[in-house]
């Protein structure tokens, strides 16, 4: 973790109840992650940790947005995709011989909670942590290596392209149904979008604005809905799937 400004708390067993990552494991064993688990306070804009530096934490994310960016390269971050509610993150760290560096930062204020890997693998994964760290090197190091080559031709595509594929995948992520399509519910600031795109926010907001006009999104108040026409092209950001896999992977592995 390397912002020593970060708050720390205990945690209460209320907040594992909400999340499926937790489902099926009795009240003496949430009990028992909630005293090894640490609650952590992250404000907006902060860097959470750098996936594939050495490490012993895995991280789930209670509450909030998280961006994943790969750092490596001449060209600057790459963003990889974003993390909800209910996922891990800090697996790449775990590779033999990490290819590429993934920043995490807070794309929204988050909690998070941050635990030994091994103590994860006792509690909720239920495999040995040499076990669960071979789970991670071939289920999931293809994916990482490759995917930073696969996002950097991504940043080719047109400003909208990129702005359609991320309302798609914000409103599968974030959406409320609605007889109209799905309401992204999440707040977004004047450079959110432009910052997730990779594009500035003059040209997003033009993409917008054509967008709407072309009935393919709807302003809904200060919220964007996807219109149903819209999420039936089936547009989606490249690798998202891959990211999303992480947490769940190795707990699929682990039965």
């Amino acid at each position: 973790m390397r912002d020593k400004a970060i708050a720390s708390e205990g945690l209460n067993v209320d907040v594992f109840r909400k999340l499926k990552i937790f489902e099926g494991l009795p009240a003496s064993e949430l009990q028992i992650l909630a005293t090894r688990m640490k609650q952590l306070r992250v404000k907006r804009s902060r860097t959470i940790i750098v996936e594939g530096l050495p490490s012993n934490d895995l991280y789930v994310l209670l509450s909030g947005v998280v961006k994943v960016s790969a750092t490596n390269g001449a060209n600057g971050a790459v963003l990889m995709g974003i993390i909800v509610a209910g996922e891990i993150f800090g697996l790449h760290s775990f590779l033999r011989d990490p290819v590429y560096k993934f920043e995490c930062n807070a794309f929204t204020d988050c909690v998070i909670g941050q635990i030994r890997a091994r103590e994860f693998c006792e509690t909720v994964v239920r495999v040995p942590f040499d076990r669960f760290k071979y789970i991670i090197e071939t289920a999931l190091g293809r994916w990482w290596w490759g995917l930073p080559v696969w996002y950097s031709r991504t940043t080719r595509l047109s400003v909208r392209a990129r702005t359609m594929a991320m309302l798609l995948e914000l409103s599968r992520q974030f959406g409320v149904a609605d007889s109209r399509g799905m309401i992204i519910n999440l707040r977004l600031r004047g450079d959110d979008l432009a910052e997730l795109i990779g594009a500035s926010r003059q040209s997003v907001s033009l993409e917008i604005e054509d967008l709407v006009r072309r009935g393919k999104v709807i302003r809904d108040g200060r919220r964007l809905l996807v219109t149903r026409s819209t999420q039936s092209e089936q547009h989606r950001v490249p690798g998202r799937a891959a990211v999303k896999s992480s947490g769940r992977a190795a707990r699929n592995h682990s039965h």
